[in-house]
């Protein structure tokens, strides 16, 4: 059945109103926004980011560079259980955390939706090296995590970030 069908958006509507007459939908929304805060407070600390250097240096020995597709499809034995749990955290909520920092630090992503797929990239230095992550959106999000080159002049500074926290 199509979604296009006045019934079925009728149907939605209903179950939507009463959702929201009865909590239902506060409850949902509430549940998100704590699964969110959540997932934020797991990566907002030098050990995560720590991880995050070894899992790229891990990865590049292995001529490889993160992204969200790639990583679905690796042998997952040649990892720890410890990177396959974080990896589900390199996503939209440290772009969320890299917003925040970026206020503190007067910085803004590049962003670039000159093409079909519009990307948000941050750079950021941690440890003294220079990385890059990147939001593509298209039919899905897919995200790339990397070293990159110290020449890069807009980056958040998580040194400074987590000496201050």
């Amino acid at each position: 059945m199509s979604i296009n069908n006045p019934n079925k958006i009728d149907e939605i509507l209903k179950q939507l109103k009463k959702d929201i007459e009865s909590g239902e939908f506060k409850k949902y929304l509430d549940e998100i926004f704590e699964e969110e805060k959540k997932a934020k407070e797991y990566i907002n600390n030098k050990e995560f980011f720590e991880w995050i250097a070894d899992f790229i240096d891990r990865l590049r020995k292995m001529k490889r560079t993160y992204s969200t597709e790639d990583f679905l499809y690796m042998d997952k034995d040649k990892f720890t259980e410890q990177d396959i749990k974080n990896e589900e955290y390199i996503g939209s909520c440290i772009f969320e955390l890299f917003k925040e920092i970026g206020k503190q630090q007067g910085k803004e992503p590049i962003i670039d939706d000159s093409w079909s797929f519009p990307d948000t990239e941050w750079y950021f230095k941690f440890n003294n090296k220079m990385y890059f992550i990147c939001e593509l959106i298209g039919q899905g999000t897919e995200y790339i995590l990397r070293t990159a080159s110290n020449k890069e002049k807009n980056y958040l500074d998580l040194d400074l970030y987590f000496e201050n926290i």
